[in-house]
């Protein structure tokens, strides 16, 4: 599974706009920005142009072997498994859920913080754009991993039992 698909990226971007929007809403429409100008460049740069070029510096491509030997490495491309209408569209459900989720608990926590005597235009946007960067990257960390079979935590109890030899070069017998 790769971590940088269109629809995960076109995600990043809509849970960070979409806090701005919601914003807006509360500033009358203004055209007030939450974020400074440098986060909404480093956004960009950080989260949707360096992950892209990360993955095709450092993925490592299969042998030409491989690929012909096993045929069924294409067919989630061909069936257009990784990004398709409905996948696009989970993504942009899931990232308007968690802007909401996100803003509005910014919002509410924004007068408990401590820091709230910035009387700056930008004091909710920092916090804002922190609890971004953190659900975006957790988001990105969760989704990345295999998913976990059903006996997981059994294994990790049989494995604890198990004997491990003290040294494994040395014959028991």
């Amino acid at each position: 599974m790769t971590l940088c698909t269109p629809a995960r990226i076109a995600d990043a971007r809509q849970l960070f706009y979409l806090t701005q929007a919601l914003y807006q809403r509360s500033v009358g429409y203004t055209g007030t920005s939450l974020y400074e100008s440098w986060s909404l460049s480093m956004f960009n740069t950080l989260f949707t142009s360096l992950p892209v070029i990360f993955m095709g510096v450092f993925e490592k491509d299969l042998s030409a072997s491989t690929l012909l030997a096993v045929p069924e490495l294409y067919t989630k491309g061909q069936r257009n498994g990784g990004f398709n209408f409905k996948v696009y569209l989970g993504w942009m459900f899931m990232a308007s859920g968690e802007a909401m989720v996100v803003y509005f608990c910014m919002l509410g926590l924004y007068g408990d913080a401590l820091f709230t005597e910035d009387n700056s235009i930008f004091a909710l946007g920092s916090i804002t754009y922190t609890a971004v960067v953190w659900v975006i990257a957790l988001k990105m960390q969760y989704v990345s991993l295999p998913p976990l079979p059903l006996s997981f935590p059994s294994q990790i109890y049989t494995d604890s039992k198990q004997q491990i030899p003290r040294n494994p070069l040395q014959n028991p017998h």
